[in-house]
């Protein structure tokens, strides 16, 4: 492949290089790695194969040297079991510093042995007395498609988007999200994946030890939540060895490889005795329900496949609904920072769209909701009281002295989050008498994650270091990536307390807009992404597919040369100046005309060269600074135009001609042709398809 070579160190040692994309995830991986002295460690080895070397270079790329092995086939149960104990500890390794491999196959496997000699007859025969040995050792490696999670990450728990687990070589995926899930544990499916590779090649060594049955059931159960953890399989796998005698391990075996057992358990749990079978009947994987063996039907056909993770992903993955408080639902319900304001009558009935989504909440949701009334109330939280049985709407509202409010939108069409727009969410009052919206979070997920480190910020709870002025760079300096930067996750600190008058609100809000006092704030993290901190926000690379989560207004084309990977700290960036060049550029700019400046360096298509979110608030500021207080009170009306994003022309032919001198530097070149010819090429079908294949294989 055209991203590794062959080298030889200091040490004559033959190494493989590969070259990895600089700011990635497996990059970040091999550094952790390469800091774990236990990996260097012979003694104590944690069967993950380490790097000899993380080799920086001036460019966006490394070079990661790694030892060369091989792997083959097993003739005795020592050779099995060897296999099994090695593979099982780096997982345990990997998943006890919250890496997910998320590629378990045989090819990403090594062994402890290398042939110098160069004929093939005399290496297989040394190679096969070797997997015998007690000196064979095998290592888990390759982390391109690896995810690093927090160390706080539930490994029970933890959930990620249920499109990821596709990545990777699929011969041993369980069908974890087969049933239109919305999201999916990787810890579980990881060892899933290994207890798969177990079956298709050790189901023969079951009748010689019958407790490895009881282990590769535990591992590929569909019941995930019984599914072994990777500790749990290395600790029962360790009774199993201990109880079996020396003269068996040296007993011979011929593997048979079949995938049959990886789909119908009854092929390898019928090789146990009738005695085993009964005595550990509580292990075996249970059949398959109805109405899982209905939903992974109908997820065969194409219709279905699309409609049943849009209907789970809609009602919050719930399965059925609670009568009662569970804890083991899954669901967590998080606090937002927004009083609600009681919808107009006339709104709930705008469109068809917001009729199916009060169906669904009427159908669904509100048993729901009441359901949980209880839990709610031993906090100190009462759903708001009700006009009807049917509306978890307030009666009346009450000013809320949690001050943001009011959700951004477009040309003057702000209003409260409202809850017909998603059955996600539920109007509740607090002890204090505020309103509150609470919203259903699937446990383990990202957005939960974010949700409770920042509740773990005291900054965001003081009023008067608040850092509203620094949203995305407080984000970012977090190391969060928003990913969905839009009006309507923008909340503003204004609260209509009587309700009553529209007019007079509408009015009163205008006001505030005028006033020093009005703030706004970042909320929603949906689709958020929160990566360690010593990530770099210039160099980080993330998979290009993810660019095209959130609503995509704003989104600049970074992905629209058939990039493979994507920043998504500039691209946040990129968003929020789109947003400013929608609304202010045709007429603030005139007024002050810097803006241009903040405008093109936060949205230039050279990547390299855009501000970062702390940059954007530096150059701000002291734009503020400059300006002569009465400038900032003069009047403006703004004309929102999607023209400016797409053509720096619209904006920056509105500075004065000296201006347009003094900043030169800074404005945005004009994309070279072949950008222009990539961005035509990938808006074909056939182009979109071709040209990130070409990328990816040429690491370009």
């Amino acid at each position: 492949m055209a991203h590794f070579g062959c080298a030889r160190d200091r040490l004559h040692q033959d190494n493989i290089i590969k070259l990895i994309d600089k700011g990635t995830m497996e990059e970040q991986i091999y550094q952790y790695l390469a800091d774990c002295e236990a990996l260097y460690d012979g003694d104590a080895f944690p069967c993950v194969l380490p790097p000899t070397a993380v080799i920086a270079s001036p460019y966006k790329f490394t070079f990661i040297a790694t030892p060369i092995y091989d792997i083959e086939e097993f003739s005795t149960i020592r050779g099995v079991f060897t296999f099994l104990r090695c593979t099982l500890t780096g997982l345990e390794f990997l998943h006890r510093h919250r890496i997910a491999h998320r590629d378990i196959h045989e090819t990403n496997v090594m062994i402890n042995w290398y042939c110098r000699d160069g004929k093939l007859d005399s290496c297989s025969q040394r190679l096969r007395e070797h997997y015998s040995s007690s000196s064979a050792s095998y290592a888990l490696f390759d982390y391109d498609l690896a995810l690093q999670l927090p160390s706080t990450a539930s490994l029970k728990d933890c959930r990620r988007p249920a499109l990821e687990a596709f990545l990777g070589k699929s011969e041993y995926h369980p069908r974890d999200i087969h049933q239109g899930e919305g999201h999916y544990n990787p810890f579980a499916f990881d060892v899933a994946c290994l207890g798969n590779l177990f079956l298709y090649h050790f189901v023969e060594a079951i009748p010689t030890v019958p407790l490895l049955a009881v282990l590769f059931s535990r591992m590929t159960t569909h019941v995930i939540d019984d599914r072994f953890t990777a500790a749990e399989a290395l600790a029962f796998f360790s009774d199993i060895e201990a109880q079996v005698p020396s003269g068996v391990l040296d007993s011979s075996i011929t593997l048979k490889l079949d995938y049959g057992p990886l789909d119908d358990p009854d092929l390898y749990w019928l090789r146990l005795s009738p005695d085993d079978r009964i005595k550990w009947r509580s292990h075996r994987t249970p059949k398959l329900s109805w109405s899982t063996r209905v939903l992974r039907w109908l997820n065969t056909t194409r219709i279905g496949w699309k409609i049943i993770p849009f209907v789970r992903r809609s009602l919050g993955n719930t399965a059925a609904i609670a009568p009662s408080w569970n804890p083991n639902t899954g669901l967590e319900a998080l606090f937002a920072f927004q009083g609600l304001e009681q919808p107009v009558e006339s709104d709930r009935n705008n469109t068809v769209k917001e009729m199916r989504a009060w169906a669904v909440f009427l159908t669904f949701m509100v048993p729901f909701w009441t359901g949980y009334q209880r839990h709610f109330q031993a906090v100190g939280i009462t759903l708001c009281p009700t006009r009807d049985s049917y509306w978890l709407l307030p009666e009346s509202t009450t000013p809320a002295p949690s001050p943001y409010a009011l959700r951004c939108r477009r040309e003057g069409q702000n209003h409260p989050l409202s809850l017909y727009e998603s059955p996600k969410f539920a109007c509740l009052r607090d002890l204090f008498g505020q309103d509150i919206i609470i919203k259903l979070v699937d446990k383990g997920t990202m957005e939960d994650q974010i949700y409770r480190y920042l509740a773990s910020c005291p900054a965001l709870y003081d009023a008067t270091t608040f850092p509203h002025a620094e949203g995305l760079s407080f984000l970012h300096d977090h190391r969060i990536a928003h990913r969905d930067i839009h009006e309507s996750n923008i909340m503003i600190n204004w609260y209509c307390g009587n309700g009553g008058d529209e007019d007079d609100c509408a009015e009163r809000r205008r006001a505030h807009y005028r006033s020093p006092s009005a703030l706004y704030a970042l909320l929603d993290f949906d689709f958020s992404l929160q990566l360690p901190l010593k990530t770099s926000l210039r160099d980080c690379r993330r998979p290009a597919c993810e660019a095209f989560d959130g609503k995509d207004d704003y989104h600049p084309y970074d992905v629209f040369q058939g990039e493979r990977h994507y920043n998504p700290f500039a691209f946040d960036v990129a968003c929020l100046g789109n947003l400013f060049l929608y609304h202010f550029a045709k007429d603030a700019i005139p007024v002050v005309p810097p803006l241009a400046v903040l405008f093109s360096k936060m949205t230039t298509h050279v990547i390299g060269d855009r501000f970062t979110a702390t940059e954007t608030l530096t150059f701000f500021n002291g734009i503020e600074t400059a300006l002569p207080s009465g400038i900032l009170d003069s009047g403006i009306t703004l004309k929102p135009e999607y023209g400016p994003l797409d053509d720096a022309r619209l904006y920056w032919s509105r500075l004065p001609p000296n201006d347009q001198l003094k900043w030169q530097s800074h404005r945005p070149p004009p994309p070279p042709w072949w950008v222009r010819v990539l961005r035509r090429l990938n808006a074909t079908r056939i182009g979109w398809t071709v040209v990130p294949f070409l990328r990816r294989s040429l690491r370009i």
